[in-house]
């Protein structure tokens, strides 16, 4: 009788303590999920907060005429492969891209896509492409998560002029072609970081982009396919 007693008080005992072992793991399991919803809205908010800062400080003209230069690093080439030329933007025509060196070629993308490209990356990016360049952000946001922040003067460690977007796409299609795209600029876009999905790294730098009207001819002539 004492043994069936002893058995039956160890069997509340440890039913007593896995209770509170337990118990303890699912509220530390309800905190730390709360805690993480708390750091996500918190992050959400600070991004919503810093496109909107972004939008404001923007100065994106609707033609844009100017230079690039772009360096794509291979995961199979000892060396990345540089390119340099001309780009000129349209909300109604699109993105003209005319590489100039090493070898000349044309690309129109986007817009009413006279020309256009065989490349398959080329055709999934127009569209985010010109939403970036045009800082369509409200766009964006549908195809792609994301995160924005203002980075740091080192000289003073605030926040200063210059910001950078990360962007995450939602299209399982476009997945098979980017991992990620992120954008660095201040009052224009400067520069553009496309992280491939076949771990290739593609740096574009705009230079020297000025407005232009809708009527230069030589402006859109840049649309006509070669």
């Amino acid at each position: 009788m004492k043994q069936q007693r002893r058995t039956s008080f160890g069997f509340i005992v440890a039913t007593a303590v896995a209770g509170l072992l337990f118990g303890s793991l699912g509220a530390h399991a309800q905190h730390a999920q709360q805690a993480q919803q708390v750091n996500a809205d918190a992050t959400r908010q600070v991004t919503v907060e810093a496109l909107e800062k972004i939008s404001r400080q923007l100065h994106q003209p609707a033609q844009m005429r100017g230079e690039f230069r772009q360096q794509k690093t291979l995961p199979n080439l000892p060396r990345p492969l540089q390119s340099e030329g001309k780009i000129s933007l349209s909300q109604q025509h699109g993105i003209s891209w005319r590489t100039l060196q090493p070898v000349a070629s044309h690309i129109v993308m986007g817009g009413e896509g006279k020309g256009g490209s065989s490349s398959a990356f080329s055709r999934q990016m127009a569209e985010p492409m010109m939403h970036i360049l045009h800082g369509d952000f409200a766009a964006l946001e549908q195809m792609f998560y994301v995160d924005a922040g203002y980075e740091k003067d080192p000289a003073t460690a605030e926040a200063g002029d210059s910001w950078k977007m990360s962007l995450r796409p939602r299209n399982a299609r476009l997945q098979k072609y980017l991992n990620a795209i992120e954008i660095f600029g201040n009052d224009s876009v400067q520069r553009i970081r496309l992280l491939e999905g076949n771990q290739s790294v593609t740096d574009i730098e705009f230079l020297n982009l000025q407005p232009v009207t809708a009527q230069d001819a030589q402006f859109l002539a840049e649309f006509d396919s070669d």
